[in-house]
């Protein structure tokens, strides 16, 4: 079975993921201890959570939506966590273009 998700609904669930993510700022920030206990992490990930809510438009196409998303996480990583979720986005945009 394949299944295959609207570029709209993709762009929707990565928005209201981010919201939630800048929800949990404190706690991520409490339980953040690698590398180590600066407790930032929640900063961080909110400040890019923010800027992909604020910074992703709403895409023609989903190699559009990709692109825009790797574009923003990129410029706006901020520590180890946005390093990391830049890269991630990244590497899914470069997966997506093998289907």
């Amino acid at each position: 079975m394949q299944t295959i998700i609207q570029p709209l609904a993709f762009h929707s669930a990565l928005l209201r993921g981010a919201q939630k993510v800048e929800g949990k700022r404190d706690e991520l920030n409490r339980i953040n201890g690698f590398p180590v206990p600066d407790r930032d992490t929640g900063n961080n990930l909110a400040y890019l959570m923010q800027q992909l809510r604020r910074q992703l438009p709403a895409p023609q196409s989903f190699e559009e939506l990709l692109g825009k998303l790797c574009e923003v996480s990129l410029i706006n990583a901020r520590g180890n966590s946005g390093a990391i979720f830049s890269q991630y986005f990244s590497g899914f945009k470069e997966a997506a273009a093998f289907l």
